[in-house]
């Protein structure tokens, strides 16, 4: 498999295969990985983390999106005002028609899902985070 593997601080592991990608298809190459997602950042342990992958890929797809009432939610669910991490990080809208977000240092940008975007996948080795 081409590209990289990390593990971070936070300690989940990473996959960087150092492609972009539009919306749709960042998140079918991350779940087609088995145990692997599109980026997710909910905890204050991942600041730094968020921080480092945003200045470092400048752009990255992240799996949040926009609920038909205009809340931005996590791929598992949970409500980005209700995470940890919305403390640190910030969301930008900048219409109401764009529904998915990219990673800007600390900030998540709504954007059409059609723009191709760093992709970078996530696991959790010990477990679903």
């Amino acid at each position: 498999m081409a590209g990289s593997f990390f593990m971070s601080e936070d300690s989940l592991m990473y996959y960087d295969p150092s492609m972009t990608s539009k919306y749709p298809g960042a998140m079918s190459f991350c779940g087609a990985i088995p145990g692997f997602r599109l980026i997710i950042f909910k905890y204050l342990n991942q600041t730094s983390v968020a921080q480092e992958i945003g200045d470092r890929h400048t752009k990255c797809w992240l799996n949040l999106k926009k609920n038909d009432q205009g809340i931005a939610v996590w791929g598992d669910g949970v409500t980005f005002p209700d995470s940890e991490i919305s403390q640190a990080m910030t969301t930008i809208s900048v219409t109401a028609s764009e529904k998915y977000f990219r990673l800007d240092g600390l900030e998540a940008n709504d954007i059409d899902g059609f723009s191709d975007y760093c992709v970078l996948c996530q696991a959790n080795p010990l477990g679903v985070a």
